[in-house]
């Protein structure tokens, strides 16, 4: 009886709370809306983390995303005071923590697409970055056009070709919205902006890694990932656009949950904390002992065998981004600066024991 409680609270608070804090944002007084919005955050954090373990109908990626996106209203709590800046950032939260929850493709692209919609209008609104922030809003949104397009097909199309047409708008849309590809100049790897950015990119990749393993997304998520990976390498980049193309290409591999995962816990961690570059770039390298070294051996261990060749560019892409690693230990005495680096170092030295626990997908669209 106890469990059937709380599996209830949890379905009812876990997705919804994001919602209710804007709500009550929207009546609170200007003068309090920061202490508000970060007290509705860790609130929110602390449901998240106490009752997830408790919803009905959910696995190991859908519980494990569902955690990440409960962190990004509390890590972005630093910016403009504006209500309509506190707010969108829970609606957004608000709109992935469905899109995790939802069993059916199309309601998951149409949710990933509304907060597509609302980030683009709380990043635009900056004019400052008007420019840079619309360019992004850009590719997001047509991303999340052509993910509608494709869940359409190939959920109400009965000819083969309408649904293969369909699986590759699908897959393509996603990629566009994870930020995979080319990227505009002028984009932050961290920050308020990178950590917002991190909902689309996370909602994205949940929903690629639960697609059937057709030849159409297979090919599109290899080519993507490993084309946004070299361009990230040869760019010198350690942020979220080189986890988000780790994390494809272990959704091109039939759903490699665990590895996928840390780079996604990686690539928010690196974007939200203030660390140096030094720092950043061994966390997200594949060198002991950050949560990328057991990742990164799960991903090639799936990638070598059936594409050798892929594999193997993986593996220097890898080992070029680990040459260029100036290792620097998170201390003490700075343990704002390197909290992020004390978590990615406690979840590193566990991660081997998470590959003991089930990883299977609860649900596939069919």
């Amino acid at each position: 009886m106890a469990t059937d409680i709380l599996a209830e609270l949890a379905l009812l608070l876990v997705p919804c709370w994001p919602l209710l804090a804007a709500c009550l944002l929207s009546l609170t007084p200007t003068a309090n809306l920061r202490s508000s919005a970060k007290s509705f955050a860790l609130i929110g954090l602390i449901i998240s983390v106490c009752l997830t373990p408790f919803m009905p109908g959910q696995d190991g990626l859908a519980n494990g995303a569902r955690l990440l996106v409960a962190c990004v209203p509390w890590l972005a709590r630093r910016g403009e005071i504006g209500r309509i800046g506190v707010i969108v950032p829970f609606l957004a939260c608000f709109c992935i923590m469905l899109a995790l929850t939802a069993h059916a493709v199309l309601p998951i692209a149409a949710l990933l697409g509304l907060a597509a919609a609302l980030l683009a209008l709380h990043e635009a609104a900056g004019a400052a970055r008007a420019r840079v922030a619309w360019e992004l809003a850009r590719i997001r949104l047509a991303g999340a056009i052509l993910a509608l397009l494709g869940a359409a097909l190939t959920g109400s199309s009965t000819q083969p070709d309408a649904a293969r047409l369909g699986d590759l708008l699908l897959a393509v849309g996603l990629c566009l919205l994870a930020g995979l590809g080319p990227s505009p100049q002028g984009i932050p790897e961290m920050g308020r902006p990178a950590v917002l950015d991190m909902l689309l990119r996370i909602g994205a990749l949940a929903l690629m890694l639960r697609l059937p393993d057709r030849d159409v997304t297979h090919m599109v998520f290899l080519l993507a990932g490993l084309g946004t990976l070299w361009l990230a390498v040869l760019a010198r980049q350690c942020g979220p656009r080189l986890h988000a193309a780790l994390a494809t290409l272990c959704a091109a591999q039939g759903g490699a949950v665990l590895p996928a995962l840390l780079f996604m816990t990686g690539g928010l961690a690196i974007c939200s904390g203030e660390m140096t570059e030094r720092s950043a770039r061994w966390a997200s390298s594949s060198l002991p002992p950050y949560p990328h070294f057991t990742a990164s051996l799960l991903l090639l261990s799936v990638l070598l065998m059936p594409h050798p060749f892929v594999g193997l560019a993986v593996l220097a892409a890898l080992a070029i981004q680990a040459a260029r690693t100036e290792m620097r230990w998170p201390t003490l005495l700075a343990w704002r600066q390197d909290a992020a680096l004390w978590l990615l170092l406690a979840l590193g030295l566990s991660s081997p024991l998470l590959m003991l626990l089930p990883w299977s997908l609860a649900w596939r669209p069919s």
